[in-house]
Parts: C-alpha cells; sequence; structure tokens
C-alpha cells in the first residue's frame, strides 16, 4: 500500500494578546523609601520609583502562551536616550538586563522588580526602556552599539516592547524623556495636552511566526489504520534578538535575525517528543498534531510529514515520508498564527490485474523432411 498524496492548506489568525500592568523598580536609595506609596507625587524631596503602566503580553519560555498569568521573568534595560551605553549600571545605564517579575496587586498584573528601581535624583537624564521575553542573562553588547541575546528557535516565544517618551512642554519647561521630573509632571496632569503622553508603557509584540498542525481525511472517512508519527519543518535552529540599537534602531531592533549556519529541523510532535501516534479523521474531526512551533519569518518552510499505514509499532526506518512546501502569499509574518490542515487523501493499495495471451498455433508450418 502507499499514500497517494497531500493537501497543504491554511488559515492565519492574529496571535492572541492579554493585557497587564507592569511596574519596575532597582538601586534602593538610603534612607529606604517604601515604592509603593504615591508620596514621592507630590514630594519632589523623595525618589520616584521607575513603574510600568499596562504592558499587553502571552508568552512563556518553553511554549506559546495567551495568559499573563503563565509570563515568566522579563528582561529590562533601561537607557539614557542621549548618552553611551555599556554593560555597568550608572547614569547612561539606568537598568542592566534585570528580571522583572510579574505579580498581581488590586486585580491588575504589574511587573516587580527585587529591589525597587528608582529614576536618580541628581540628574535629568532622559530615559528609555526595552523590555523582552523570556528573560536571559547571557546578554550581549555588540560593538559598543547593541544588545543582543540569542534562542533555541521551535519551541520558543519570543517578545519585545520598547517605551519611549513622548516629549511635552508646559509653560516654559520641557519635558523630552523617561525621568523622575517627567513622571511627577504626568502624574500631575501636566502632559494631558499632547497626546500619547503617558508613565513607561509596554505593549509586547510576538516577533515570531506560529505554525499548528491538523490533519483530516480528505475522502472524509475514517483511515482507520493511518497514522502521523511525526512532523518536522526545515528552518533556523536559532536566532537573535535585537534588544535596542543605539545607530539604528528603526531597522534593527525588535528582529530576530537567523544564526547563520543553524539551519535544521524543527520536531511537530506532542510534548516536543520524537515520535507521536496522530489518527486521521473526517474533516468535522480534524486532528491536532502537537504543540504550535514558532519559527523565524519566512516566505516559504519545507516539511516533511512521517506516516504508517498500519496502526502497530513499526520501526521509524519504515516510516512513509512526504515532502511538502508550506507556502503563502506574501509569505508568513511575525506575530501571527497560521493553522495548516494537511489533507490526507485514503491510501490504496498497489493491485495490477493480470491476464495471459494464449500461444497462437501456426498451422501451415511445413513439414521437416529427412532421408
Amino acid at each position: 500500500m502507499k499514500l497517494k498524496y497531500i493537501i497543504l492548506s491554511f488559515a492565519a489568525i492574529a496571535l492572541l494578546a492579554g493585557c497587564s500592568k507592569s511596574r519596575t523598580e532597582v538601586q534602593q536609595p538610603d534612607p529606604a523609601v517604601d515604592p509603593d506609596s504615591d508620596a514621592w507625587v507630590n514630594d519632589e524631596s523623595l525618589p520616584v520609583p521607575v513603574n510600568f503602566a499596562s504592558p499587553s503580553i502571552g508568552v512563556d519560555s518553553k511554549a506559546q502562551i495567551n495568559d499573563i498569568a503563565d509570563l515568566g521573568p522579563v528582561g529590562i534595560l533601561g537607557l539614557d536616550k542621549n548618552g553611551g551605553w555599556g554593560t555597568e549600571e550608572n547614569d547612561e545605564v539606568l537598568i542592566y538586563n534585570k528580571q522583572a517579575v510579574r505579580s498581581q496587586e488590586e486585580g491588575s498584573w504589574i511587573l516587580k522588580f527585587n529591589p525597587a528601581v528608582y529614576y536618580p535624583m541628581h540628574n535629568n537624564n532622559n530615559y528609555t526602556f526595552y523590555g523582552y521575553h523570556p528573560y536571559k542573562d547571557d546578554m550581549q553588547y555588540v560593538y559598543q552599539r547593541r544588545y543582543e541575546v540569542t534562542y533555541d528557535i521551535g519551541h520558543t516565544d519570543i517578545i519585545w516592547a520598547k517605551s519611549e517618551a513622548v516629549p511635552f512642554d508646559n509653560g516654559e519647561v520641557h519635558y523630552d524623556g523617561f525621568n523622575g521630573r517627567y513622571v511627577r509632571a504626568v502624574r500631575n496632569n501636566l502632559g494631558t495636552g499632547t497626546p500619547g503622553v503617558s508613565e513607561p508603557h509596554f505593549e509586547f509584540s510576538h516577533l515570531l511566526t506560529a505554525l499548528s498542525f491538523n490533519v483530516v481525511s480528505a475522502s472524509g472517512e475514517n483511515l482507520e489504520t493511518v497514522r502521523v508519527r511525526a512532523i518536522e519543518v526545515t528552518t533556523f535552529t536559532q536566532g537573535t534578538l535585537l534588544v535596542a540599537d543605539s545607530q539604528d534602531s528603526e531597522n534593527w531592533e525588535g528582529k530576530v535575525n537567523p544564526v547563520s549556519g543553524s539551519t535544521g529541523s524543527v520536531k511537530v510532535t506532542g510534548g516536543h517528543s520524537d515520535t507521536g501516534d496522530y489518527r486521521i479523521l473526517p474533516e468535522t474531526s480534524p486532528t491536532t498534531v502537537g504543540e504550535a512551533i514558532m519559527l523565524i519569518p519566512a516566505d516559504t518552510y519545507d516539511m516533511k510529514l512521517y506516516m504508517t499505514v498500519n496502526d502497530h509499532e513499526v520501526d521509524p526506518s519504515e516510516y512513509t515520508v512526504i515532502d511538502a512546501v508550506i507556502s503563502r502569499d506574501g509569505g508568513f509574518e511575525p506575530g501571527k498564527q497560521y493553522n495548516l490542515t494537511v489533507n490526507v487523501y485514503s491510501p490504496e493499495e498497489i493491485k495490477i490485474s493480470i491476464e495471459l495471451t494464449p500461444w497462437d498455433t501456426v498451422e501451415d508450418t511445413p513439414p521437416i523432411e529427412i532421408g
């Protein structure tokens, strides 16, 4: 028996995003100040905590998720928009790759540092904030201009956000970036005449493409003995997220670039195991193969479908391997999930009908004369 062919179809949906609120706080002043108190709003002798308002997200370090409650540690950078950067916390680097963890206060999700972070009181540097997830402690500072982290690609949902202050004027005073003076002015409604003015706010974006696979019987009948054992997609298996870039932020920041030489296979199977056992049912009951995989966006992907035509255990070397190309007009975009349906036609046993042409007896053969 053999499998005739498959048809691959898909639909695209935007990845869901939940809402949350986040606040970040590092370097505790002396004497200690309660970061949850709002006394600093009107008392300029108190330091201003670094707060983040309502980031929108949904990811975890090992899988695609859609709920803030599953969010793991977030990495944060707080950088002077006009200063030199580096890997040491100072006036130009307020926050260097610190973890912020989710917490819930008064029904709202926030991000918190431990210990708290405050804006400097000895300067009015203008800061911009960057957040990314999953957090990694091996951030690289490259060419004295940008910060990068590298991930394994396939089962990790990577998100990124940037919070840059909207400049505004109040009388003769100009506010140009996040600092204690700016945040205190916002809290006192001094910037309400300029659209977009707020405290630091993260709106995270998914940077990868998500592919989810379903298999169905194209003929509408149960293919009782046919099994999908695995799906593999050929792609880059490592990618580098550029978290912040001081020289070309518009073209580079918030993108995952493939690591050269990392081309390989990402397996689509339940629990990331090597094999599965997925039945082929009619279209009304599609079978989901494993979990969604998250890949660097591309125009097309090559895939391999591993199948068997009997339901007992078979050595992987005996699997039927079908090659296919996943493609769509416009390619596959970051932040979108594509639900792919593999239509499998019933296997047809190879049968060859036979017949035998009879001998044709020739009557006019001349005799053989002897003697």
